[in-house]
């Protein structure tokens, strides 16, 4: 079926890539803008699921609209480019929005764009409201489930070489290069995306515990992290759903939201799927300033249950707070509306609403 044709605004702004423009997919007017990062080899309207985003928004989460920006880095140009000067276009273009008077922005990040997204997270002087990512895929680990370790370990020792002698801008051979790269790549970029410790290597799983808590704790807005099922650039032996839990665990910003989309390929090209990841954006950023109380139970879950829709059920029951209001006596503490054992303790009963009179409830018992 051939593509249909869509509107969208184009907004002019300045930035230090030439004619930059943004593209605004939803209604113009609205308050709130999500801003949307496309991968490697992406540009503005080369991701199909921003189209499904905006049409759901526009019911499901009113005052809200899908930027694509077009950066130094789009299409071809991202060998040539790094994460840093992707922060800076991203940058410009949030500047931008808040000075047209967006009063929430969030970044959404895809594939690469997921990289910039935890690149952002050092620019302190245009801070956004929240971030999610989608298919935060390591690009070393599926470039060393595509080429052979010898080919690889040759590449990359050239890479290095060129480095260390201060021509990281310079060309990689076209023969170190694999083919399935669609543009020629510096030796700076080609290491960057293919050697361990890379400036793009934020999603592997052999990471340092040491490193992971680094980067996970720099994030100080809420962050939804959304691993696509069935993606093919994740080698099979990567348990997506274990990083997702784990990034969760490193940091408590990492949204309940946070996990696999079901059914997805790595762009999400499956209209199930598309559906699936257009309603868990509305809901994710119709929770932003709100959070899920550390304490949740049973009795709570239907109050929430509003406003929370999916993260407070998602929770596990065995990560649900048991905790109750405690009463201390003699410098321990002591579960209310429970009866238990005080020596010598007797006449806590009728302070705790039990009847002094009654018997049955004297000694050395005490009701809490």
């Amino acid at each position: 079926m051939a593509p249909a044709s869509f509107s969208c605004t184009v907004h002019p702004f300045d930035s230090r890539t030439s004619h930059s423009s943004a593209y605004e997919i939803g209604p113009t007017g609205a308050s709130n803008a999500l801003l949307f990062i496309g991968g490697l080899a992406d540009g503005p309207h080369t991701v199909g699921y921003t189209k499904a985003i905006a049409k759901h928004l526009e019911t499901a989460a009113r005052d809200w609209s899908v930027f694509e920006i077009r950066m130094r880095s789009s299409f071809s140009g991202y060998g040539f480019s790094s994460l840093k000067n992707d922060v800076e276009d991203i940058s410009a273009l949030v500047r931008y929005l808040r000075g047209i008077g967006k009063k929430k922005i969030v970044l959404m990040g895809h594939s690469t764009g997921c990289q910039d997204c935890m690149e952002y997270t050092k620019h302190k002087e245009d801070p956004v409201d929240g971030f999610i990512m989608q298919g935060p895929a390591s690009d070393r680990e599926s470039i060393e489930d595509f080429v052979k370790p010898d080919w690889l370990k040759k590449s990359l020792e050239h890479a290095e070489e060129l480095i260390s002698a201060g021509k990281e801008a310079e060309a990689m051979p076209k023969d170190l290069v694999p083919n399935f790269f669609s543009t020629p790549m510096t030796a700076y970029r080609w290491h960057s995306l293919a050697a361990k410790g890379g400036d793009d290597d934020y999603f592997s799983s052999d990471l340092k515990d040491s490193f992971v808590s680094e980067v996970w704790n720099r994030f100080q807005q809420p962050v939804m992290v959304l691993h696509s099922a069935e993606d093919e650039f994740v080698p099979a032996k990567i348990d997506k759903q274990a990083l997702i839990d784990l990034w969760k665990k490193t940091n408590s910003n990492v949204h309940e939201l946070s996990g696999l989309i079901p059914g997805a390929s790595h762009t999400v090209k499956n209209p199930e799927s598309q559906q699936w990841l257009a309603e868990r954006v509305a809901q994710f950023i119709q929770q932003l300033g709100q959070k899920l109380p550390k304490c949740l139970n049973k009795g709570n879950l239907a109050r929430l249950r509003p406003t929370h829709p999916v993260g407070a059920e998602q929770r596990p029951e065995d990560q649900w707070c048991t905790c109750t209001p405690k009463v201390t006596v003699n410098g321990k503490e002591y579960p209310p509306a429970g009866t238990v054992s005080i020596p010598g303790m007797s006449w806590l009963t009728g302070l705790f609403g039990g009847n002094s009179n009654d018997k049955s409830k004297q000694g050395t018992k005490g009701e809490l």
